[in-house]
């Protein structure tokens, strides 16, 4: 086969056009993804009765939670989220049997895609 270098000489472009989204820039951007996952991940910690993992200070873009109760294999559940409301979450199980829900934020998203999760998870996995 062949190299493409098309990915690595385009990253130059990517940063200068997600920096153009925002009148801050950068900071305005990784500020408003932060604050958009937090108040996400409040939403969903509320609506499923979960606990709060971590400190708002420890959380970027970024969040997990622990699906504490969860009534049904994270195998299962992916697939069902899937299959039925054609949603993509990362669903990891942990070595102590716990399974974690990974949520993030970008510009392009908004609260309502969160409590949709939120939701969906709880009729799906917590019956």
């Amino acid at each position: 086969g062949t190299h493409d270098p098309t990915p690595y000489l385009c990253i130059p472009q990517a940063i200068d056009f997600m920096e153009s989204l925002l009148p801050g820039g950068w900071d305005q951007l990784r500020s408003q993804n932060h604050h958009l996952v937090l108040r996400a991940r409040q939403e969903i910690q509320d609506h499923l009765g979960l606990s709060n993992p971590c400190p708002d200070d420890l959380i970027g873009s970024m969040a997990a939670l622990n699906l504490e109760n969860l009534t049904i294999s994270p195998t299962v559940l992916y697939q069902q989220i899937w299959r039925i409301h054609r949603v993509e979450v990362p669903l990891i199980p942990w070595k102590t049997g716990k399974t974690l829900v990974r949520i993030s934020a970008q510009v392009y998203n908004i609260l309502a895609e969160y409590n949709f999760l939120a939701k969906i998870l709880k009729e799906q996995a917590f019956l």
